[in-house]
């Protein structure tokens, strides 16, 4: 048995399946990954080796189930069944053999449609920008597309590649010069692909060409790109001190354009760095001018980020009315990211609330979303997200095996390594610890909780989002602490949550962190501190209306009263506990989420303690 190996993850199955393929249908699976999702036949054959196997290898894949036929017309075309069987093959190749597959790829697509190339543009500028024929890439991105009714995969993919750098932090005016090899298209270009640094290069180019020409307004449109690229390169203070250069020029010269992308860029920087209250002024500005100048795009991203920050604070009903006009935004002008966003952000205060139908339901959407058009930062998040809902909901077997996925998915990621995978990896491990606390696995959750601790404490560089997730993972330990019977640790752990939570005014985890000095003073014997902490649990909780909080300081001061022979006391505080968990679940429809309120082990606790001896 010792001999025997198994794969850890399920890419190692997929490449396992893959490897024990004969050397044909092997060539001709990465070849269909390299095209993308989806794929035709005719594409297929005028690039395979075996072109009169090619019928055969199809089918044989199929029967695999490692593709299906997608569609008969106007053409047969395939797609893979899942999108990680693609990224396995598509990996397993060499990187020069993928260039020069993209390369053919791009090429073939050039002569098998030349009667309705512009439907192709999208997909040719994806497939030679990956072949590093950046001319041939600039020139189809430059090329104003036909977009077909219905779009293949890795067409979609690269339009939301454009989407991204189009709508994600740079709100420029397009460049009146198109020339090939212009520096303002090649930054567009690199930031497109994700490739940052190249992307600032260019822009500098760009932003040296601009004083050369003295014009303002071009630099100031240069130094917004550049600033966008520091801040994905997680070089804040440059990218501050780009955006603040950009926005002084813009409003010495009236180009709004330029002043709301300067805008969102420092804001945005302010948000994942804890200054709020800096990042929301900017945010307000901005929508200000995106909305003046009629750009929708722009205007969803700023809704999201302004309804993420009240969702972090407990303002939540302010956060669902600004991501839901984030959303009908993002539909009825198609804007994908601007939507999945604001879906995401939709989930969060939706949860929070106690809403888990409609929780669900934004956040499933939104991982369908982001699946499709090949988003992994955004479905790490959705995949751990609806984790952490279904371990607020004691759903936990599911919870922990999202956590897992999300985690898998984050390693995998081309940022893992910089402060934004280190961001979810901490998340993600915050939420299993509190997953395996309640199942009573301490040695588990201690292990979680050590590995988001590591990172609280080794933070990379840029501080992306540290703020957060240190009083997540503070309000554990402290949690842990606890079950472990060391009251004095649990309050050490809990005013180093409080020391971050109560400057970003993060309500719930403020009220999280005071029931734990409540819950540890109890433990002690310290009647009057436990009483002070608890009711100050409950108060924040309930002004901002989180039932898990509000009904958890219930049942802690129920516990004190009970430790005081308040007997009567006691009852009315797990009656009023057990009030709230019987309006969630009456709330709750979806099967899984409603088994693990009724199955919650606290939950039947607290129902026994609120029934009259």
């Amino acid at each position: 048995m010792g001999e025997i190996a198994i794969p850890g993850t399920i890419q190692d199955v997929i490449a396992a399946r893959i490897d024990r393929l004969a050397e044909a249908p092997k060539r001709t699976l990465q070849l269909a990954a390299v095209i993308g999702r989806e794929f035709t036949r005719r594409l297929v054959d005028r690039l395979a080796e075996i072109r009169e196997r090619t019928d055969g290898l199809l089918r044989e894949l199929t029967a695999l189930e490692l593709i299906h036929e997608r569609r008969l017309f106007p053409e047969l075309a395939y797609m893979f069944k899942h999108a990680l069987t693609q990224d396995v093959a598509y990996a397993s190749l060499l990187v020069q053999r993928r260039r020069e597959l993209h390369r053919l790829v791009g090429l073939a697509i050039e002569e098998l449609y030349a009667d309705r190339l512009p439907e192709h543009y999208e997909m040719l500028a994806h497939h030679f920008s990956r072949a590093e024929d950046w001319e041939r890439a600039l020139e189809y991105l430059l090329r104003p597309p036909k977009r077909p009714r219905r779009r293949s995969a890795c067409a979609r993919r690269w339009s939301y590649t454009q989407m991204r750098w189009r709508q994600s932090a740079v709100w420029v005016i397009a460049c009146p010069c198109h020339a090939r090899g212009h520096p303002r298209a090649r930054a567009d270009l690199f930031f497109g692909v994700g490739d940052f640094g190249r992307s600032h290069e260019a822009a500098e180019a760009l932003v040296a060409l601009a004083r050369r020409l003295g014009d303002r307004v071009l630099e100031a449109n240069a130094l917004v790109q550049l600033a966008a690229a520091l801040q994905w390169l997680e070089d804040f203070p440059a990218a501050l001190q780009r955006a603040q250069e950009a926005i002084e020029i813009a409003e010495a010269h009236g180009a709004p354009g330029p002043l709301g992308g300067a805008l969102y860029v420092r804001s945005y920087v302010f948000s994942v760095t804890g200054k709020l209250e800096e990042s929301e002024a900017g945010y307000t500005r901005a929508i200000e001018i995106v909305r003046a100048q009629g750009d929708r795009s722009a205007e969803a991203l700023a809704l999201h980020m302004v309804a993420t920050q009240r969702s972090w604070q407990g303002r939540y009903s302010e956060s669902l009315e600004l991501s839901r006009e984030g959303t009908r935004l993002g539909r009825e002008g198609r804007l994908v990211v601007g939507l999945l966003r604001n879906l995401w952000t939709q989930g969060l205060a939706l949860t929070d609330t106690g809403s888990y139908d409609a929780a669900l339901a934004a956040f499933s959407e939104g991982q369908a979303l982001a699946e499709k058009i090949g988003d992994d930062a955004y479905l790490t998040r959705f995949l751990n997200t609806v984790g952490w809902l279904r371990i607020e909901c004691a759903d936990l077997t599911r919870g922990i095996d999202l956590s897992e996925l999300s985690y898998e998915v984050t390693g995998r990621s081309s940022r893992a390594g910089h402060g934004t995978g280190a961001e979810r990896r901490a998340f993600i491990r915050n939420n299993e610890g509190e997953a395996l606390m309640v199942r009573g696995e301490l040695g588990a959750a201690a292990e979680a909780l050590a590995e988001s601790h590591h990172i609280v404490q080794h933070p990379p560089p840029s501080r992306w989002m540290t703020w957060r997730y240190t009083t997540q993972c503070y309000a554990g330990l402290a949690q842990l602490a606890l079950l472990q019977g060391d009251p004095g640790r649990a309050q050490r752990f809990a005013d180093q949550s409080l020391e971050v939570a109560v400057p970003t005014r993060s309500r719930k985890f403020e009220s999280w962190a005071w029931r734990m000095k409540g819950e540890g003073a109890t433990l002690r014997g310290a009647w009057g501190e436990a009483e002070d902490a608890l009711r100050r649990a409950l108060s924040l909780a309930e002004a901002i209306g989180q039932p898990r909080q509000t009904w958890l300081s219930h049942v802690a001061l129920g516990r004190l009263d009970a430790a005081n022979g308040r007997r009567d006391s006691a009852l009315g505080r797990y009656r009023s506990a057990w009030a709230i968990i019987t309006g969630l679940r009456a709330r709750t429809t979806e099967p899984t989420l409603r088994a693990g309120l009724e199955s919650s082990p606290l939950a039947r606790e607290v129902e026994h303690l609120a029934r009259p001896e």
